[in-house]
């Protein structure tokens, strides 16, 4: 899956593909939207979002690379 130049929008169509658990894919989503007010709106989340947010990220790599998400 590439994502060079990708909107979170079709993020959301390419990662519909992975198959994830609705949880995973809405958490994710819910991450890509937070970064999306970081990067835009110069928005600046707690330490518990970031922390959650990389949580979910390295959890979500793991399940996709066991082959859990697939």
């Amino acid at each position: 899956m590439y994502s060079h130049s990708k909107t979170t929008d079709d993020l959301s169509i390419q990662m519909k593909d992975l198959k994830l658990p609705n949880e995973f894919y809405h958490e994710l989503l819910q991450i890509l939207r937070l970064s999306d007010l970081v990067k835009y709106a110069k928005f600046q989340p707690g330490s518990a979002d970031n922390q959650k947010a990389f949580d979910v990220i390295v959890q979500t790599i793991k399940d996709i690379e066991r082959g859990n998400a697939v």
